[in-house]
């Protein structure tokens, strides 16, 4: 069964590892991060080998390690079974 949990504000490494990995006893292969920020949403979240999508809204197309790269949340439901 598939859970989802949406997170609101800017993740930290230590609220990652407690909101989302212990307290709801994810892995990181279980986790989707999507985020539009390369420092707070990918690089935090890419550290503890969660898998990232970057929003990149502004069409810059750099490889910040992110494991997707979509430029709008409509693009995210192309990637959501992965």
């Amino acid at each position: 069964m598939k859970k989802h949990l949406l997170m609101n504000g800017r993740p930290t490494i230590k609220n990652i590892q407690a909101a989302i990995l212990a307290d709801n006893d994810f892995t990181p292969q279980d986790v989707l991060f999507v985020g539009d920020s390369i420092s707070d949403d990918i690089l935090g979240p890419k550290a503890l080998g969660i898998k990232t999508v970057w929003i990149d809204r502004n069409g810059i197309g750099d490889d910040f390690g992110q494991d997707y790269t979509i430029s709008n949340l409509e693009n995210l439901l192309s990637i959501s079974d992965t």
